[in-house]
């Protein structure tokens, strides 16, 4: 739908899932990390535009505090996580009210119509963020809940909340 294939795939098919590169300049860090943040920050906003935006912040904010920063890729990725928060709460604040704008509002540049991705932008961001992180990135448990800020007993129960809410809606 995104333009690129998930990290993770169903079942039967091959998973490739990309770990963290060190990296010791800026040039490295985008060119191995650029790809991987726009895919998740795309799933986690539902907008192709709003995720390169997303992303190209954080680069900058990366680039601003590059020499103050001991763990650059763990940066970026914290701050991806956050302007997509971000992106979220200005969202639902500026719901379009006009019926025919609500109907083109989160369609991405893709013409293609994916019922998955779809309903995963239903779903509330906490939910959406467990789903992206666990299935499409391949994260722990571990790793979601402090990517989140969140303890790592309340993933697995988000995640079984969000894939019961993706089953009824895609079923629909």
């Amino acid at each position: 739908m995104y333009g690129f294939p998930p990290l993770a795939t169903q079942e039967g098919m091959s998973v490739t899932i990309e770990h963290e590169v060190p990296v010791d300049t800026v040039d490295g860090l985008y060119q191995s990390r650029y790809e991987a943040e726009l895919r998740r920050a795309t799933l986690l906003v539902g907008s192709a535009a709003v995720a390169q935006d997303v992303v190209s912040e954080a680069f900058c904010d990366v680039i601003r505090r590059w020499d103050s920063i001991r763990e650059p890729a763990a940066y970026l990725n914290r701050a991806v996580l956050n302007g997509c928060r971000q992106a979220g709460k200005r969202r639902r604040r500026e719901a379009p009210t006009d019926p025919a704008e609500q109907a083109l509002a989160g369609r991405t540049v893709s013409d293609e119509f994916d019922h998955l991705a779809d309903a995963v932008e239903t779903l509330p961001w906490k939910q959406r963020a467990v789903v992206v992180l666990k299935y499409y990135e391949g994260r722990t448990e571990a790793e979601i809940a402090e990517q989140l800020g969140i303890r790592p007993g309340s993933v697995g129960p988000t995640a079984r909340r969000a894939l019961d809410r993706l089953r009824k809606e895609v079923a629909r």
